[in-house]
């Protein structure tokens, strides 16, 4: 059985084509917003933890999880597993 090829992940999404207009409300139309709630996204699947991430972008862990809430609320998931999962999903990160 042959599976389909895997997407290729979105470094840029913009570069990519049009998002659709949930995903620009979730990732933000200001790239720099966008780009940095992606490099989060990627780092957790990662694995690393947020007080670790926080410090590397010179933010508080607070900030970060003020953040991801939104962002769950955004794609209507219970957890940042299931954000960083869906982001996966939908070659937002690889």
């Amino acid at each position: 059985m042959d599976t389909p090829p895997r997407p290729t992940p979105r470094r840029d999404a913009e570069a990519q084509g049009e998002l659709a207009e949930w995903e620009k409300g979730v990732l933000s139309d200001d790239p720099a917003i966008r780009n940095r709630r992606l490099a989060v996204l990627r780092d957790l699947a990662d694995g690393f933890p947020l007080k670790e991430i926080a410090a590397d972008l010179e933010t508080s862990e607070q900030t970060l999880k003020n953040m991801l809430r939104k962002v769950r609320a955004e794609l209507e998931c219970v957890t940042t597993i299931q954000v960083v999962a869906l982001a996966l999903r939908r070659g937002w990160i690889d």
